[in-house]
């Protein structure tokens, strides 16, 4: 039996171990996207808040659907502010959170050109670099957006992004299946960058229409912007979801 269960383990390892060795090359760059770290709660796997930070792991803030939060920690200065919000509306969207949305989305536009361009040029080594942290972002997106609004309704549940399909390391095999899968289908990268185009587009709207604007409608996305739409069907291609 022990040798049974050692077999097997070799036989894992070396599965790993063939894996990791034929993983596609990896092309490091400098990817915009801020991080957002979505807090759980693990006892009662609940929703707490997502974390918002723009390069600094000394200052950040805390997007939740009531209280939001700002932290930042100095050798001099410790500060920790609450922005309080009365519960029955917390729906409404603030200028914090709208300001932070708006930051996030001058980030993920730079960010969806660059993949755009990578895309267009077959750059598969900068892709695949990026396929480490753009998933998570999406997840992020999905929470922060929830939060501020304080609705689960606001972004299709399509973008709602499983852990299932990323791994938050630079060599994941799902990193290299997925973009396999887009490599082999010109058709495919055709689509991806026009929808990457008009989810660029959509996101501009969004923030010229209400992010950016202080007559804002304050409790939904406004229909009259198509960027939910844009913004499931960029999901579902990158993911290479049916659609």
């Amino acid at each position: 039996m022990k040798n049974l269960q050692a077999s097997g383990f070799i036989i894992l390892l070396a599965a790993v171990l063939f894996d990791s060795a034929s993983l596609e090359k990896r092309t490091p760059f400098a990817v915009p996207l801020p991080n957002l770290f979505v807090r759980i709660d693990q006892e009662r796997k609940t929703f707490e808040e997502v974390f918002v930070s723009y390069g600094s792991d000394r200052e950040g803030w805390g997007i939740a659907e009531f209280d939001d939060r700002y932290i930042k920690y100095t050798l001099r200065l410790q500060v920790d502010h609450i922005y309080r919000e009365t519960p029955r509306l917390a729906y409404i969207l603030t200028d914090l959170e709208a300001e932070h949305l708006n930051k996030i989305c001058n980030l993920f536009v730079r960010t969806l050109t660059i993949f755009e361009n990578d895309l267009q040029n077959g750059q598969w080594d900068r892709l695949l670099y990026l396929d480490a942290s753009f998933p998570a972002f999406f997840k992020g997106f999905f929470y922060v957006v929830k939060a501020a609004y304080c609705s689960r309704d606001t972004l299709p549940p399509a973008t709602r992004i499983s852990d299932t399909l990323f791994d938050e390391t630079f060599d994941s095999p799902k990193s290299d299946r997925r973009i396999q899968t887009w490599r082999t289908t010109p058709e495919h990268i055709t689509k991806l960058r026009i929808i990457a185009r008009e989810l660029i587009y959509q996101i501009r709207q969004w923030q010229k229409m209400e992010l950016n604007n202080k007559k804002r409608q304050p409790f939904v996305i406004n229909d009259k912007v198509r960027f939910k739409e844009a913004y499931e069907l960029f999901i579902k291609m990158y993911f290479n979801m049916k659609l």
